[in-house]
């Protein structure tokens, strides 16, 4: 396992136009995607710090629409301060996607009883453009309630 880098400003599939924007519900700001998406700032420094993964719920419940839901499927990546927020899309990122998922699956949490995991708590560190994930030294709590975000 060891550790995954992702960039920090990650590709988006090519069925988004040029001038995509989403709309940061923490700031309430409008900012890009894709090539004109700006660079997070680094307010962790060379410290290691906490991300939190989600992933799809519609994708974790209707396994038998996956065909469907695939192509737009995503993992939101971010850190409590929302310094970070980063999508990334499983048509781009398909090895990331599936080993992110997988440890999700076993070590993550779900948002209600019976319901699959889609929420993942890892260690986390900036590397210049990238994000390196700790696969190996997985918080215990993975609770939300617990974490407290």
């Amino acid at each position: 396992r060891g550790t995954l880098s992702l960039p920090v400003v990650p590709e988006v599939p090519d069925y988004f136009q040029a001038d995509q924007v989403h709309l940061n519900f923490t700031t309430g700001r409008i900012e890009p995607t894709g090539a004109k998406a700006r660079v997070p700032s680094n307010i962790h420094g060379d410290s290691r710090f906490l991300v939190k993964l989600q992933r799809p719920v519609a994708l974790a419940m209707m396994p038998s629409q996956m065909e469907v839901l695939d192509r737009r499927a995503r993992m939101h990546v971010y850190d409590e301060a929302r310094s970070l927020e980063l999508y990334f899309y499983r048509e781009k990122y398909r090895a990331e996607y599936r080993a992110l998922e997988a440890v999700m699956l076993q070590r993550g949490s779900s948002i209600g009883p019976g319901m699959p995991n889609v929420r993942l708590y890892l260690w986390a560190r900036r590397v210049g453009r990238a994000l390196q994930l700790d696969l190996e030294d997985i918080p215990g709590e993975q609770r939300k309630e617990m974490v407290g975000w």
